[in-house]
């Protein structure tokens, strides 16, 4: 778990409500990027390597919004937000799964419930955009499921 230092300092730039996001996922450079570019939002951003340590980031950081990519080691995204909604310090903080993997889609078919969208790598910047300014302000229904064209950060899986 790493809380990180806001890179918004460097280049201020105010979002109309800055969030608590955290991004779980194995891959370093998916990871990185995606929080940097939530930092540069004006976001605090908390990072974790795999889904135990999303799990520990999660009750001590009280996200408001998570990230989660789907297939990390130690526990994977699907049992990670089965916990945090069962958690009372998370349950209500709304839930993406980010995945690279085609075949996940038959499992979001499947579910009956726990994220607040589904997301395709490559991941596009403004339908992360959208989904944080939307997230909270409206009570859950059917998740989202979007498949993204490429974001100019690169964001892969």
């Amino acid at each position: 778990m790493e809380q990180r230092d806001s890179i918004a300092s460097q280049r201020p730039r105010s979002p109309p409500q800055a969030r608590r996001i955290l991004v779980a996922d194995d891959m370093e450079d998916s990871r990185e990027v995606l929080a940097r570019f939530l930092e540069l939002q004006g976001h605090t951003v908390c990072t974790a390597s795999d889904g135990l340590e999303g799990l520990i980031a999660a009750s001590k950081f009280r996200p408001e919004i998570v990230f989660l990519d789907l297939a990390m080691p130690r526990m994977d995204g699907f049992e990670l937000c089965a916990r945090l909604r069962a958690n009372h310090l998370t349950k209500d903080a709304a839930v993406f799964a980010v995945t690279g993997r085609s075949n996940d889609r038959d499992r979001f078919s499947r579910m009956e419930g726990g994220f607040d969208a589904y997301l395709y790598k490559p991941i596009e910047c403004e339908v992360v955009e959208r989904l944080i300014q939307s997230a909270g302000s409206a009570p859950r229904s059917q998740p989202v499921i979007a498949r993204m064209p490429v974001c100019p950060l690169g964001l892969r899986s």
